[in-house]
């Protein structure tokens, strides 16, 4: 039996709307923490959180960059 904390890459992609090519290259690149037994990846849950955290907060600082950056008065020539 495989401990609760431990998700396989289907169960992360149904908690994840991406496709299982890209776990598995986020897992090869190291931009996800995981185990490799016989194969078969393994990503710890708090792994997948601290990825959420981190991409979701970059995500953020992104959207609010623009929004005001582009809500800022024209320059007049």
């Amino acid at each position: 039996m495989m401990p609760p904390d431990l998700l396989t890459v289907k169960q992360v992609r149904a908690l994840l709307p991406v496709s299982e090519n890209l776990l598995y290259d986020l897992a090869a690149a190291g931009e996800i923490d995981h185990y490799r037994i016989r194969g078969r990846i393994f990503i710890p849950r708090s792994a997948v959180e601290k990825f959420l955290r981190e991409h979701l907060c970059a995500a953020k600082r992104n959207y609010f960059h623009r929004t005001h950056r582009s809500s800022a008065p024209p320059d007049e020539i």
